[in-house]
């Protein structure tokens, strides 16, 4: 489901706006969609997903089938982005004269 190739059929048939290319001949119907079928796409299209993050916060590709890795990356990718948000990141203001002046 992760494999690169598959991944970029999808990534193709979804830039091509329809991903019915990918169904095997008879399918009328989502419901006639075969289970692992349906599943691989859904994956893929998850996978694709992670390109619009930014660059630190894309998961590496080992972990996209571990369930618990991808839970504990994100977990640790949302901890991080609420530190910096939360002024962590921030250092102390600059004390001059001039300031003084304007904050007595």
């Amino acid at each position: 489901m992760a494999d690169e190739a598959w991944v970029d059929t999808v990534r193709l048939a979804r830039d091509l706006g329809d991903v019915s290319q990918l169904l095997p001949d008879g399918i009328r119907s989502i419901r006639d969609i075969p289970y692992r079928l349906m599943q691989a796409i859904k994956a893929a299209l998850m996978f694709l997903s992670f390109e619009e993050l930014q660059s630190e916060d894309q998961p590496p590709r080992n972990i996209w089938l571990d369930g618990a890795a991808l839970s504990d990356w994100f977990d640790n990718v949302k901890r991080k982005h609420k530190d910096r948000s939360s002024g962590h990141d921030i250092a102390d203001p600059v004390r001059n004269s001039a300031i003084d002046l304007m904050v007595q």
